[in-house]
C-alpha cells in the first residue's frame, strides 16, 4: 500500500523516449476510476530528491482512455531512473498497470546513400505495428525483435543528417534518434583520384582520356 514503483534504464544525448502506463481494473480493462497513474524521470546520479526534471503533471494526459503519457529528452548519456505513483497517493495492491517504454538507441550504418537503404536500429519497447520514418519520410520494417528493428529507409532529396522516428500510432508514443543519420557524404570525405595524367584540354572540347 502506497508504493511508488521505479525502474532504470540508460539513454544517450539527443534521443527521446516515450513512456506510457494504463490503469486496469480487477477485469483487466482500462479504467481511469482506480489507479491514476503519475510518471516522473530523473538522471540516476541526482540525489537531490528534487521533483522530477520531466514528468507528468496529472494521470490521464494522453487521448488513449486509461493511459498516462511522458515524453521526454535526454540532453547527456546517462542512467535514468523512472517512477510511477498514484496521483491520489493510495497506490492500493488492487491497482494494477501496465507500462511500457518506447526508446531508440542506436542506428546501424549511420550512413545511407541518397538513394537510402538497410539500417538495423538497436532500442527498448520495439513490438510489432510501429512505424519508422527519416526526415520525415516513412520507411518499411523488415523485422523486429523487442529490442531490434531492421527497416528499409526512404531516399533523401539531399546529402545531410535526418532525426530518425520510431512512432506506436495507437498510443501516439515515439521515439526520436535527433540527426543520427547521414545521406551522402560526410564533411570528412574526400574524392580520391585514381587516374590521372589529362593533357590540358579547351573549354568545350572533349578529354582525351576516359
Amino acid at each position: 500500500y502506497g508504493a511508488t514503483d521505479f525502474f532504470q534504464f540508460n539513454a544517450q544525448a539527443n534521443r527521446t523516449a516515450s513512456v506510457a502506463v494504463t490503469a486496469f481494473d480487477e477485469a483487466g480493462k482500462p479504467t481511469e476510476s482506480k489507479l491514476q497513474p503519475t510518471i516522473g524521470m530523473w538522471e540516476l546520479s541526482d540525489e537531490t530528491e528534487n521533483p522530477a526534471p520531466a514528468s507528468t503533471p496529472s494521470a490521464f494526459n494522453s487521448m488513449t482512455f486509461g493511459m498516462t503519457r511522458l515524453d521526454a529528452l535526454f540532453n547527456s548519456a546517462e542512467t535514468y531512473r523512472l517512477a510511477v505513483a498514484d496521483y491520489r497517493g493510495d497506490g492500493r495492491p488492487d491497482y494494477f498497470y501496465q507500462a511500457s517504454l518506447l526508446y531508440s538507441d542506436t542506428v546501424t550504418p549511420a550512413r545511407l546513400s541518397v538513394a537510402g537503404g538497410v539500417t538495423t536500429l538497436r532500442g527498448i519497447g520495439f513490438k510489432a505495428g510501429l512505424q519508422v520514418s527519416a526526415g520525415g519520410n516513412n520507411g518499411n520494417v523488415l523485422s523486429q525483435s523487442a529490442t531490434q528493428m531492421q527497416v528499409a529507409l526512404p531516399a533523401a532529396e539531399q546529402d545531410g543528417t535526418a532525426t530518425i522516428q520510431v512512432t506506436d500510432p495507437p498510443g501516439g508514443a515515439f521515439s526520436q534518434m535527433l540527426d543520427a543519420l547521414t545521406y551522402g557524404a560526410a564533411a570528412s570525405d574526400r574524392l580520391l583520384l585514381l587516374q590521372g595524367a589529362e593533357p590540358a584540354t579547351p573549354v568545350g572540347a572533349q578529354a582525351a582520356n576516359i
